[in-house]
């Protein structure tokens, strides 16, 4: 059964930020610690971003953290569009990362179909799997970072998708996204659902609708993130004003 979902909710966006950032270095700092390495999922969007920007530098040895994606937009490789190119911009430059360890999900530049994108991303999560594992295709994930839309989706996990059945595929080609644009790839819910923690960050009145949807649901295909949990936790990070608009 997957654990419970706890709501943690901050005064402020910038209180929100702040925090988060400090419980991912925490995560990645403990993982390092116990493992020897860390494995850390990111998101986009402006929460996504920012609380990259809120992680204590010097609590954290980069040289050990491999970095991944949720999903990615298929686009030629210097989009602005792309995930991996604002966080490149906006948090990666700023840390000593080893440059084996950026994972990125192949643009339209480097394969010829966004198929091929998630083909190649799967053989590449393969590369750090867990020998000796039932998890064997996919890295140890300590912490997977996602984002949420108004209607609810995760990653390019959209509601009313049909995502692959079979829980060993790791990656997904969307080649219909509601959203443009309209060819992406993202993990799999059962990908994501591998990961010892998820957490899901939320920081928009607009959004608070869809959050109420959520933490009513719980593994609702019309409501995709309340498909989304971690084996150790799940947490959905928000502030005040997003989880009680107008008090």
């Amino acid at each position: 059964m997957p654990n419970a979902i706890e709501l943690r909710i901050s005064e402020s966006p910038e209180s929100l930020r702040d925090e988060v950032g400090r419980a991912i270095g925490s995560v990645l700092a403990s993982a390092v610690n116990e493992f020897g390495s860390a494995h850390l999922v990111l998101t986009g969007g402006t929460i996504g971003i920012a609380v990259l920007n809120s992680i204590p530098l010097d609590a954290v040895e980069w040289g050990a953290v491999h970095v991944w994606w949720g999903d990615e937009r298929f686009l030629e490789r210097v989009s602005a569009d792309r995930n991996c190119n604002q966080a490149q911009q906006n948090f990666l430059d700023r840390v000593a990362l080893n440059a084996a360890h950026i994972h990125r999900i192949p643009s339209s530049d480097d394969v010829d179909s966004v198929q091929q994108a998630a083909t190649s991303y799967a053989a590449e999560l393969a590369t750090q799997g867990e020998p000796g594992t039932n998890l064997g295709a996919l890295p140890r994930f300590d912490l997977v970072l996602l984002g949420m839309g108004p209607d609810t989706h995760v990653a390019s996990l959209f509601p009313g998708a049909q995502e692959p059945d079979d829980a060993s595929i790791t990656t997904w080609a969307v080649m219909h996204s509601p959203k443009p644009p309209p060819e992406r790839v993202s993990l799999t819910f059962s990908a994501i659902n591998s990961a010892e923690r998820v957490w899901l960050l939320v920081s928009d009145p607009l959004k608070a609708d869809a959050l109420a949807r959520v933490l009513a649901r719980a593994d609702d295909v019309a409501v995709p993130a309340s498909r989304v949990h971690g084996k150790r936790e799940t947490v959905i990070w928000t502030d005040r004003q997003t989880a009680h608009p107008g008090s």
